[in-house]
């Protein structure tokens, strides 16, 4: 009976010095959080996700843990790739190097500002379709795996 006690309690001090550890951990991280954006969310959900998928890989008993670290990794690209916004830039830059920036419409003709107009219409709309289905993909994968992601 003693020594079920004892080990009970080494397990508690155990887990506390570890849990003092993860404290440090999420302060360092939460040292640049900031509450007013949906940016700073994702940033936190990345950084709980990817504890998650090491600790899963590495401690995990269970079966499927490789897949399991493969849907969450690919969660977390698709926050990076979200918050980074980067779709279409080579098309963007071809435009700005063919057009000038927005500010130097003013030197273009009328023929080339409609057609510059055009233009930028075309990609951004590539860049905003592209970016809401990264945004679907993110959302149905949490969806369909996010509940199965425990050990």
């Amino acid at each position: 009976m003693f020594g079920f006690y004892l080990k009970d309690q080494i397990k508690k001090v155990k887990y506390f010095f570890k849990w003092i550890v993860k404290v440090f951990q999420y302060a360092v991280f939460l040292w640049n959080d900031r509450d007013y954006d949906y940016v700073y969310i994702l940033k936190l959900l990345k950084y709980k996700l990817k504890r998650t998928r090491k600790y899963i890989l590495k401690d995990s008993l269970i079966v499927e843990a490789k897949d399991i670290y493969n849907e969450i990794k690919t969660a977390e690209d698709l926050i990076d790739k979200i918050l980074e916004c980067n779709y279409y830039e080579e098309e963007f830059d071809e435009h700005f190097k063919k057009y000038g920036s927005l500010w130097e419409h003013d030197f273009l003709s009328e023929e080339d500002k409609i057609k510059s107009n055009k233009e930028f219409g075309r990609i951004w709309r590539k860049k905003h379709k592209a970016l809401e289905d990264d945004w679907n993909k993110f959302w149905d994968l949490l969806r369909d795996k996010f509940r199965g992601w425990w050990d």
